[in-house]
C-alpha cells in the first residue's frame, strides 16, 4: 500500500480551517501548527512549532524541527497555507 500521508502546515485560525477543508479527502493528516487547539479525527499527529514574533533565533530552531518532522513522518505530500 502506498504512503498517503499528507503533512499540513498552517497557522491557527482561518488558514488552518482552509487547509483542513482542502485536505478533507485525505485520511492520514499530520499537522504542524502554532497552537494545539485542534480537534479533528483525521489528524493522526500534531507537531507544535514556536512563534517567531518575539525572537528571531527561533527561526533556526524551527528549521531544524521541520527537518526532524519531515524525516520522521516521511509524508507523500506537504500542503502549506
Amino acid at each position: 500500500m502506498s504512503n498517503r500521508k499528507v503533512l499540513v502546515i498552517a497557522s491557527a485560525g482561518g488558514h488552518l480551517t482552509q487547509a483542513l477543508c482542502a485536505c478533507h479527502h485525505v485520511d492520514d493528516i499530520v499537522l504542524v501548527t502554532t497552537h494545539l487547539l485542534v480537534n479533528d479525527d483525521k489528524i493522526q499527529k500534531i507537531y507544535k512549532i514556536w512563534s517567531t514574533q518575539k525572537n528571531v533565533f527561533i527561526h533556526f530552531v524551527n528549521i531544524f524541527y521541520a527537518v526532524y518532522v519531515l524525516v520522521k513522518e516521511r509524508p507523500r505530500a506537504v500542503f502549506s497555507t
